[in-house]
């Protein structure tokens, strides 16, 4: 609800005008005895949840997933509150086994926390490791 002080019929007139000039659709009625305007707008962008998500691959698109962006974000977002964390992104097996000692695993909106090189992570996650 939006009030707007000190507008009689000619301010009702001019406030028309200039949402003629939105490109959503507004259907506003006459000012009430009160000073009332009632109004209603069409939403133009695409809700919030369909923005930052997208079809989930698994069920067929019954429901949502974070999309990319979304998911990156989050990641900067949580690495921006721990300080001393660095995340590295690597296929080189040896390098991670040197440089990695924790490694927090995402799955599903879960972090889970390894201790040990990535080597010990990859076994643990493939079930050889009791």
């Amino acid at each position: 609800m939006i009030q707007v002080h000190g507008v009689d019929e000619r301010g009702n007139t001019v406030l028309r005008k200039q949402l003629k000039r939105d490109r959503a659709r507004t259907k506003m009625l006459r000012m009430s005895r009160f000073g009332i305007i009632e109004m209603t707008r069409q939403r133009v962008r695409p809700n919030l949840l369909h923005t930052h998500s997208e079809p989930c691959p698994t069920c067929g698109g019954t429901g949502r997933v974070m999309g990319p962006d979304t998911t990156v974000t989050k990641i900067e977002r949580w690495l921006q509150r721990y300080e001393g964390i660095l995340l590295v992104i690597s296929h080189d097996r040896d390098f991670l086994d040197q440089v990695c000692t924790r490694i927090a695993h995402i799955e599903n909106c879960t972090i889970n926390l390894f201790t040990g090189n990535y080597s010990q992570f990859d076994a643990v996650l493939s079930g050889s490791m009791p």
